[in-house]
């Protein structure tokens, strides 16, 4: 009996211990670091808990939240602020119970953390990094971001500048890195859809007013789109407008493009711009994003949005707005990845569930792609003078092939320029680059009235619709203008060397596209000289190098000071492969942004049809803004230069009377070509 008291008691207190693990909640199964960075380590971060907080009071939110039973620890990196917050990054990595972290680092550091969250196969989500080498899953499996791609942004502003077919523009950019880095973005690709960046300037974000004046004066014409790099709430944009207002530029004739696409701009005019001259704001757009199935207008006329904007407005600065916007959609990309993985498979590979993803955010429904980037739509924002608030006026959309595009192509009409005065288009003779000049054999005439003036067609628009010329006329042909009564329009068209103009200028444009070069058309290899296989030499008749032994042909060992530098271990590095052909590259150093202007093309396409047999070739050039480089056809036996300055090299008397004998003879060609020159000219 004893016993049996004994077992039923045992019983009782089982089922006591079940219903208390049901009845009490469980240990949190996941962890994660939320992490916060200022580049000046003296942020408030106080809107974290707001945001955390926020965040589990949202529908969707809580109900992961409870799922999942994650816990979120919100630390403060002052103390590693100085590391760009990676040391603190780090110690979450290291720490078992944390499967994520989400936040900012600073961004000379992203792809470090985003590599080492790989390593430790831990979910990073980041609500400030824009390099567009992130946007790579074989690298970086492990990385999502709730804002676009320092590319995205590029390529949106690029699409609305060549819309408007202004093909000059300035960069101007706060020092700040991450402002930086996608001004280089967009000078990287302004530049290789054809577009010229006159100016590339850096400001420092408490540059005095004397010194904002002083940077702008390097902006002059043709320059029409001047491009801001720096975040709209900046103290910083402020004074550059009004630098720019008190040069004069409020007259319309530059029209400044400020970026604002980590999230969706409120319309209502931000304190700092409000105070700021209506002319000078009548020339500003602002580039802002949306999500894909929404509008600009859609968004801020449900009263949800405003009021939230405007709850949010009394609780924190207008400063710590929009940084709220982007770190609540940041929390909630995280929590539902953490509910699909933990519904699909039990909390495993919770990346892959960042990706092509649906979540929630403050303004409705937000959307990841295929590599966890952000899907967004731009929009272009015009101020409008009479509400004091900014209003659409283009969208860009992406078609089939992935370009950006324009729907609507009237949008240029509904721009309010300042003094009604719009920045025409420039002619498509300066968007192609050719001579705007009047084509000599085309004789145009218009005979339309006594005092009325004559109209001329330039060269490039005769190139550009010559199929329908030659189709409808002949060697001199009337054109009858029928649209216009008691006008004759005649046309006197020189068939044969239309045409061979036409050609000529075609043939320029290819010779162009092989010419200029980008990094991506080149890959950086090493030669082995040590290993290069010299073949038979005896069929030289000439005295050459090639007659001394073999061993005065190994790489150079004994060098003096002012000898060539390919002889050094930089050969390797400026060796490259060029459509599978070993080239040489000849880098040369810039202070400011390298462009190739007209009259140094003209030159580059003189270098490259120069063919000899005692001239190496020139390939083309490469026309990166930061290191450009001359590329050239690789010389296996070294350059002249090396062969005289190698003591290792002996040089019989025969092959320095043929090479003084080859010098004379190129100098007395030279005297030939100038003589024959001056009877041609």
């Amino acid at each position: 009996m004893k016993s049996h008291s004994t077992t039923t008691f045992v019983v009782l207190h089982l089922h006591v211990l079940c219903l208390c693990w049901f009845w009490f909640p469980t240990a949190a199964q996941y962890g994660a670091v939320i992490l916060q960075y200022d580049n000046e380590c003296s942020r408030n971060f106080s809107i974290l808990e707001q945001v955390t907080s926020r965040a589990m009071r949202h529908p969707e939110l809580m109900v992961a939240a409870t799922e999942t039973n994650i816990k979120m620890d919100i630390r403060l990196p002052l103390s590693g602020c100085r590391s760009g917050s990676l040391y603190p990054f780090v110690e979450a990595l290291k720490e078992q119970k944390i499967h994520a972290v989400v936040g900012a680092v600073a961004d000379h550091v992203c792809e470090a953390a985003a590599t080492l969250s790989s390593v430790h196969e831990k979910l990073y989500v980041s609500w400030s990094c824009t390099a567009s080498s992130l946007s790579d899953k074989i690298l970086y499996p492990t990385f999502a971001r709730t804002i676009p791609s320092a590319i995205a942004t590029a390529r949106a502003v690029i699409s609305l500048v060549a819309g408007l077919r202004w093909k000059n523009s300035a960069l101007l950019a706060a020092k700040d890195s991450s402002w930086r880095l996608l001004a280089e973005e967009l000078d990287a690709i302004i530049r290789d859809r054809g577009f010229v960046v006159r100016a590339f300037l850096l400001l420092d974000t408490r540059a005095t007013m004397e010194e904002i004046k002083s940077a702008l004066s390097a902006v002059k014409p043709p320059v029409k789109a001047i491009i801001l790099s720096m975040d709209l709430t900046m103290p910083l944009l402020s004074n550059v407008l009004r630098a720019a207002e008190k040069l004069g530029w409020a007259d319309g004739r530059f029209a400044f493009f400020v970026l604002h696409v980590t999230t969706t701009l409120y319309p209502k005019l931000l304190p700092s711009l409000s105070i700021l001259p209506v002319n000078i704001l009548r020339a500003v757009f602002v580039v802002t994003v949306v999500a894909p199935n929404a509008t600009y207008g859609e968004i801020w006329k449900n009263p949800e949005n405003v009021d939230t904007f405007q709850e949010l407005l009394i609780t924190t600065s207008v400063e710590d707005v929009y940084d709220f916007y982007r770190q609540f959609s940041s929390v909630s990309l995280l929590l539902t990845a953490f509910q699909k993985a933990h519904q699909e498979t039990n909390g495993l590979n919770v990346s892959m569930y960042t990706r092509n993803t649906i979540f929630p955010t403050l303004l409705g429904l937000s959307e990841t792609d295929e590599v966890g980037d952000l899907l967004v739509k731009f929009v272009l924002l015009d101020f409008w003078p009479n509400y004091r608030i900014f209003r659409a006026v283009a969208d860009l959309n992406i078609d089939h092939r992935g370009d950006l595009h324009v729907i609507d192509h009237q949008w240029i009409k509904g721009i309010d320029w300042p003094f009604n005065r719009p920045l025409v288009a420039d002619p498509d003779c300066i968007i192609q680059d050719v001579e705007c000049s009047v084509s000599e054999d085309v004789n145009l005439s218009a005979v339309v009235g006594a005092n009325e003036s004559v109209s001329k067609y330039g060269s490039a628009q005769l190139c550009k619709d010559i199929k329908y010329y030659l189709g409808v006329m002949i060697a001199n042909v009337n054109f009858r203008e029928k649209s216009i009564e008691k006008s004759k329009l005649y046309f006197t068209v020189k068939k044969k060397d239309t045409t061979l103009r036409c050609r000529k200028k075609l043939s320029l444009k290819e010779m162009k596209e092989k010419i200029l070069l980008t990094v991506d058309d080149i890959v950086l290899t090493q030669v082995d000289i040590s290993k290069k296989i010299f073949r038979d030499i005896s069929d030289y008749d000439k005295p050459d190098i090639l007659k001394a032994s073999h061993d005065s042909l190994r790489p150079h060992t004994h060098l003096t000071p002012g000898q060539s530098s390919r002889t050094t271990g930089s050969e390797q590095i400026n060796c490259a492969r060029l459509n599978g052909d070993i080239v040489h590259l000849k880098h040369f150093y810039v202070t400011t942004t390298f462009e190739v202007r007209r009259k140094a093309m003209n030159q580059l396409l003189q270098i490259y049809e120069l063919r000899h047999e005692n001239l190496n070739p020139f390939l083309g050039c490469i026309s990166d803004p930061q290191q450009p480089a001359l590329v050239w056809e690789h010389c296996s036996r070294k350059s002249l230069a090396d062969v005289l300055a190698n003591e290792d090299i002996k040089l019989d008397w025969s092959f320095k009377l043929s090479l003084l004998t080859d010098l004379v003879r190129l100098t007395e060609t030279e005297k030939c070509v100038k003589y024959n020159s001056q009877f041609s000219d």
